[in-house]
């Protein structure tokens, strides 16, 4: 909405233009929430955000479940009850952890596909 508020204040009703500036403010949306699922993980955390507070409230985010991709029962079970993202990299493995950070940046060049 915040995209089509200046159409909507002039009283303009284009319906391409609306459909378009729609489909930007969903892209921005997702990629904003994509790159905040990443700051739990402290990667790239700029910010200096508070990082696992997701999964340890029992949330999976994003890039939790891209993450979970491919682990074992074991991992799995290792990854949800890691406090630190060094205990979550011991326990999926820092190959693992960094080729699916790698996947996942690939998707968020292309907000159109899927994780």
């Amino acid at each position: 909405m915040v995209f089509a508020s200046p159409f909507i204040c002039k009283g303009r009703y284009e319906q391409d233009v609306h459909a378009t500036v729609e489909e930007l403010g969903c892209i921005m949306g997702v990629l904003f929430q994509r790159s905040d699922d990443l700051l739990d993980f402290d990667v790239r955390n700029a910010e200096n955000k508070a990082v696992m507070g997701d999964l340890k409230s029992g949330y999976m985010n994003s890039f939790a479940v891209a993450l979970a991709d491919g682990l074992t029962a074991k991992q799995r079970e290792m990854f949800l009850q890691s406090k630190t993202v060094d205990e979550i990299k011991k326990a999926v493995g820092a190959e693992h952890f960094n080729a699916k950070l790698k996947d996942f940046d690939a998707v968020n060049e292309n907000p159109h596909s899927d994780i």
